[in-house]
């Protein structure tokens, strides 16, 4: 069982010498799907001025009516263009390849964290937690950006990252102890919902 896994992972392509086993390339270098290649024509073909929605919507009707033999004009086409991507990943330094697999995965780990935390999140709200509540710069920000429209968001976040430091620590009191009481409250609501 090891043994056929392991060819597996180790089994990409008889043209392409690939430094690390892994199951897809790096992005760029992947087969297309047959549809996407569809759409991409349909794209081309439609008005310029028709909306991206409605365009994908009217190519995926499209899509779902043709025929198993219509639909391999573009099956080939996209197997065409893959062998032609990993051919042209193969050819690439063997340590570029490496470099753009680690990339690719770290990249892929990211997404995996993030719909993880995002899925956390969602089981928090549903069970009626409350909101993580703002720390004390995070309350000054809000009160100095409020009601405020000049400048780029980037101008006006420096500048208030510029007041926040230059500001004394009785000044900076006031929205410490906002931020404490917040957080009390945050805990006591957070304990209730622990309870039940």
């Amino acid at each position: 069982m090891a043994t056929i896994q392991l060819l597996r992972n180790l089994s990409l392509s008889s043209t392409c010498r690939v430094a690390v086993a892994h199951k897809r390339l790096p992005k760029g270098f992947n087969r297309p799907s047959a549809m996407s290649l569809f759409i991409q024509e349909e794209a081309k073909n439609k008005m310029p001025g028709a909306a991206v929605t409605s365009v994908f919507v009217a190519a995926k009707e499209k899509w779902s009516a043709m025929s198993v033999s219509e639909k391999n004009k573009y099956r080939e086409e996209a197997d065409k263009i893959g062998e032609q991507r990993r051919q042209e990943f193969g050819k690439l330094p063997l340590s570029q390849q490496e470099e753009m697999i680690r990339e690719y995965k770290e990249h892929k780990e990211r997404l995996a964290k993030n719909a993880k935390n995002r899925e956390k999140r969602r089981d928090k709200e549903a069970k009626g937690y409350p909101k993580v509540p703002p720390n004390a710069y995070s309350l000054f920000v809000k009160e100095q950006l409020t009601g405020q429209a000049s400048g780029s968001a980037t101008e006006r976040m420096a500048e208030c990252a510029k007041k926040w430091k230059t500001m004394q620590l009785g000044e900076k009191a006031k929205y410490e102890s906002q931020a404490e009481q917040l957080k009390k409250e945050y805990e006591v609501a957070k304990a209730q919902v622990e309870k039940k």
